[in-house]
């Protein structure tokens, strides 16, 4: 929550997110809430829809409860799920905390982040480490890294990712070239911790 609502302010925006939460989540029954501190609660929704469109939830979230923020564990049965489920959120949470760019951490996209997020300045050092200039905060590089973890999802093919971006192949290939001299290296080098560095950089800021 932002700092300039007070203690009740807080949790009353806390509780309308988690409410709408529930909504889009198709949820049978009313969420179980618990006041963790005077800005933060606990809520685990019952029966949840099998999936979630994580953009829906942003957008509700940054339109209605501006200041809210919400990390969220994978859905779970019985007791052990229970618990389950809010061991990821509360590994959700500490990447949320460190973050200053996104309101909304499903564990399942930001889990590898967790212990990134619990070191933030050692962190910071890795992400330039790996991605070099690549990491500048211009345009342009943000352009190219949305090429390059569009090219790693789409398993290194050129094509593939010309055709998720919406461009010809040829420009796939050329900022590829251009990502590599920002690299110092070849993209196919080290693919796993390329990938890591662009998510931080993506839910960390």
């Amino acid at each position: 929550m932002d700092q300039a609502d007070s203690d009740g302010e807080a949790l009353i925006r806390a509780q309308h997110a988690v409410t709408g939460a529930a909504s889009l989540l198709s949820s049978r029954g009313r969420p179980l809430v618990i006041a963790r501190d005077a800005r933060t609660i606990w809520a685990w929704v019952p029966q949840p829809a099998a999936s979630l469109r994580v953009a829906d939830l942003e957008r509700q979230v940054t339109s209605k409860e501006a200041g809210v923020r919400l990390a969220l564990g994978e859905p779970a049965r019985g007791f052990a799920g229970f618990g389950s489920t809010h061991r990821q959120a509360a590994a959700a949470y500490q990447v949320g905390l460190a973050s200053s760019v996104a309101t909304v951490f499903p564990y399942r996209d930001v889990s590898a982040l967790a212990f990134l997020a619990a070191e933030p300045e050692r962190a910071r050092t890795w992400v330039r480490e790996t991605l070099g200039r690549l990491a500048d905060n211009t345009g342009r590089e943000e352009v190219l890294r949305e090429t390059l973890a569009v090219y790693l999802s789409a398993h290194h093919s050129p094509i593939a990712a010309a055709r998720e971006l919406r461009c010809h192949k040829n420009t796939v290939l050329y900022r590829l070239r251009v990502i590599e001299e920002a690299l110092g290296r070849p993209v196919d080098s080290d693919p796993l911790h390329i990938g890591l560095a662009l998510q931080a950089l993506r839910w960390l800021g």
